[in-house]
């Protein structure tokens, strides 16, 4: 009955969708509407790809990635909507894979003196660089950076959470990234240009964190984040974010057995309530993007600090990764990665308790590519990955063949 229901789901969404483009056509001339499809081959361990239980499952095959349908138009002199409709393949499971919007905005333009501009709905996140590049078209590589991929495993009790624990079902568990890997937020967003000048700037109000952004607000927070972008040049801009809200909310019923439970964020509460405080998420970041001919150069730094419950001191994992792209004709290009993920103190101490407790490992990611665009609309692209988990007595490098096709419709 799940099954048929979410399938029906999938339907109804995409139906929904489609009747929506039938409209906009109809009624805005300025109506354009494209998609992109993602067709790839991986062959590769399992570790290679960081949520390998439910994209690499450590056998080679074949994938429809990822289907995306962009429609976008104009409403009035100074108003557009824009619209992302994603279907995520990668998985074999076919609850997986229905049709589900992505974003939904209206945009305003020039508004007041300053000709600020306001948007509100779903739309990307304001923080980083990565999202200009988020496409299988744009990213010249297999993936996204750690800090847009990797999945961090906390439970209500603070800190790392074992495979084998993981794999029992334990539903107390929570695994977000460090920032969500739709890289979208719901609310509204003030960005523009400061006059004439080189600085340009956005802000939002959105629902929940970075790390776990839904629909609706589910974490007792309104996360706020702020952008500061620089245009140096033609070749050369900067810029600086940061980020704050809630990941975490309401917590299982509490153990009698612990009274110190939460003590850093107010008294205990009686063992059938639940603690409403909200476990906040901070992000700080800085990015550099360069170009010099034919190359391109993109480089970023993020700190994601964690609240979390039973815990003395905050969780903090440091991301970095510089990628470069080189352009060997107009069509045939080259790549490479390196990406970093390092867990700052991985051994920590609960309130109630003297013995420490590892968090997470460090790891390390290489990656290096080549693609061509075998017509206008067409890119291939082939990728090997190694990634390496820093373990005592773990020699093995995770490593993971692919080869693909996106195509532009």
């Amino acid at each position: 009955m799940n099954k048929i229901n979410n399938i029906l789901k999938s339907k109804k969404t995409f139906f929904a969708v489609m009747m929506c483009i039938g409209f906009s056509q109809k009624h805005f001339a300025e109506a354009h509407i494209s998609g992109l499809f993602h067709f790839r081959y991986t062959d590769g361990q399992k570790g290679a790809d960081l949520n390998s239980t439910a994209v690499h499952n450590d056998s080679m095959g074949f994938s429809i990635g990822q289907m995306n349908l962009f429609i976008e138009g104009d409403i009035s002199k100074n108003t557009y909507y824009t619209g992302e409709v994603v279907s995520d393949l990668y998985t074999n499971d076919r609850e997986e894979r229905p049709f589900r919007l992505r974003t939904a905005s209206v945009t305003m333009t020039n508004l007041w003196r300053y000709k600020s501009n306001v948007e509100f709905g779903k739309f990307d996140t304001i923080f980083g660089s990565w999202t200009e590049r988020r496409l299988p078209i744009d990213n010249a590589l297999f993936s996204a950076p750690l800090a847009y991929s990797y999945k961090v495993h906390l439970s209500p009790n603070a800190g790392f959470i074992s495979p084998a624990v993981r794999n029992i079902g334990n539903s107390d568990i929570r695994e977000i990234g460090i920032i969500g890997p739709d890289i979208t937020n719901t609310g509204a967003k003030l960005f523009g240009r400061v006059d004439d000048t080189k600085l340009s700037y956005a802000f939002s109000a959105t629902n929940n964190s970075l790390s776990n952004s839904k629909d609706t607000n589910i974490n007792n927070s309104i996360n706020i984040a702020a952008k500061l972008h620089w245009d140096a040049d033609q070749n050369t801009s900067f810029g600086v974010s940061a980020s704050q809200g809630a990941y975490l909310n309401s917590l299982s019923i509490l153990d009698p057995a612990s009274p110190q439970r939460d003590a850093s964020f107010g008294s205990v509460l009686g063992t059938t309530r639940l603690n409403t405080s909200a476990y906040l998420q901070t992000l700080l970041g800085g990015y550099i993007n360069y170009k010099y001919g034919r190359l391109q150069l993109n480089s970023e730094f993020i700190s994601s600090t964690f609240q979390v419950p039973n815990l003395r001191d905050d969780l903090v994992v440091d991301s970095f990764y510089v990628e470069g792209k080189i352009n060997f004709t107009k069509e045939f290009f080259g790549a490479a990665r390196f990406d970093t993920l390092t867990f700052n103190d991985d051994k920590y101490r609960l309130n109630n308790t003297l013995t420490a407790v590892k968090w997470d490992d460090n790891l390390t990611r290489a990656e290096i590519g080549v693609g061509t665009f075998l017509n206008p609309s067409t890119l291939a692209k082939l990728t090997y990955q190694t990634t390496d988990f820093d373990l005592k007595k773990n020699r093995k490098d995770f490593d993971l063949l692919s080869g693909s096709f996106t195509v532009i419709f």
